[in-house]
């Protein structure tokens, strides 16, 4: 296991993260696989496990982020394609739309 987790892996990008990522699973896979794990290699092992959550909540943090941008219009790399909503709308009949009747919030 001669893999390292950088120590700042909020300091990543998208691609450095994911490479983290792969190394620390693939150091876990064959440090876990040894015949006799020292208390060193335990150890080691706890610290990538760490690190593959630490990895995995921060490639979520981004994709929550990336997500909020697109539903908000912040982002300039929005794809998403509002033809299919325009198009649906299109061929909905024209009747007036109705508001759905709810109680006023106290």
């Amino acid at each position: 296991m001669d893999f390292e987790l950088p120590e700042d892996i909020t300091a990543l990008d998208d691609e450095q993260l994911s490479d983290a990522l792969a190394g620390a699973i693939a150091a876990f896979d064959a440090g876990s696989r040894a015949e006799t794990i020292t208390p060193k290699g335990l150890e080691a092992l706890r610290a990538l496990s760490d690190g593959v959550k630490v990895s995995r909540h921060e490639q979520a943090a981004a994709e929550i982020d990336a997500l909020a941008a697109s539903v908000r219009d912040d982002s300039p790399d929005d794809i998403t394609d509002a033809t299919a909503v325009e198009e649906t709308a299109a061929a909905e009949p024209d009747a007036p739309w109705t508001a759905p009747n709810t109680a006023p919030l106290e």
